[in-house]
């Protein structure tokens, strides 16, 4: 997927659920797209820790930045970097 159709993604994410405006995706925010991307209502557990793999600076808001390295991986756009001593 083109880059820019990946922002596109995120746009479309952002002015569904972003519902505050904040410009990031608070827990309440997160768990509504994550419900509807899904179909599933994950328990609080798993939720917390789908929450904190989104949430990379543990800021407890999900950025636009945090969003778009997600989407990469999850459609096969960006492949994470070796972890060091691994081939």
């Amino acid at each position: 997927m083109e880059e820019q159709a990946m922002h596109s993604v995120i746009d479309n994410i952002w002015d569904t659920y972003d519902v505050d405006n904040s410009g990031a995706l608070d827990k309440e925010e997160a768990r509504k797209y994550i419900q509807d991307a899904t179909g599933d209502v994950p328990s609080q557990e798993v939720f917390d820790e789908m929450f904190s793999n989104f949430d990379k600076d543990n800021s407890g808001t999900i950025e636009r930045a945090e969003m778009l390295v997600f989407v990469k991986q999850l459609l096969g756009g960006d492949k994470k970097p070796p972890v060091e001593g691994e081939k």
